[in-house]
């Protein structure tokens, strides 16, 4: 039985050297495309007390750090949120509270495209699922490339105590995709 156990271990360990461990045409330790962050809205926003008519904005800088052309894509995820609202105000309050059904977000920048009007609710905005409706893309960044994009946010007066007490927290993703191969080194041989 330890002899069948590691008679297997060798055959794994062979099989992935083999398809792994194969020199490649091109050596480089820079990914085809790498996605690179910064600006104010690059790490956790913390926007705390917001009442109707609040507003506010935040810049990130999209770069390709890496050594193709890349397809950007931006979308929210993780959205969640809690109803605080004291039930005076709100008898029957919805499970999530009212911030996804009452934010707006936008956001403008260079190259930026988007099949939907902005600003938009944050439930309306693209959540990075097959069944996407909204999308919000640049066609290309180039590699070392940067893309400086504003993020704005209100809520607006209408919304009134409705909001009061209501959390919401979401993830904003970015990915670049490589547009194109990397170039193949010509294999070896006399001329």
């Amino acid at each position: 039985m330890k002899s069948l156990l590691i008679r297997a271990l060798l055959v794994v360990i062979v099989g992935v050297t083999l398809m792994f461990g194969q020199p490649s045409a091109i050596s480089s330790s820079a990914l085809p495309v790498s996605v690179k962050l910064g600006g104010t809205g690059a790490t956790s926003w913390a926007i705390g007390n917001m009442q109707p008519g609040d507003s506010g904005y935040r810049d990130v800088s999209l770069t390709n750090d890496g050594i193709v052309a890349g397809k950007a894509d931006i979308w929210i995820n993780n959205l969640v949120g809690h109803d605080g609202t004291p039930s005076y105000f709100e008898p029957n309050p919805p499970p999530n509270g009212d911030m996804p059904t009452n934010l707006l977000l936008s956001i403008s920048g260079p190259g930026l495209n988007s099949d939907f009007a902005m600003p938009a609710l944050v439930a309306d905005f693209p959540h990075g699922t097959p069944s996407d409706t909204h999308h919000l893309w640049i066609d290309s960044l180039d590699p070392g490339q940067t893309a400086d994009l504003e993020w704005t946010w209100s809520l607006p007066t209408y919304v009134g105590n409705n909001v009061q007490g209501d959390s919401l927290a979401f993830d904003i993703s970015y990915s670049l995709t490589q547009l194109y191969d990397l170039p193949q080194s010509p294999s070896g041989g006399s001329g």
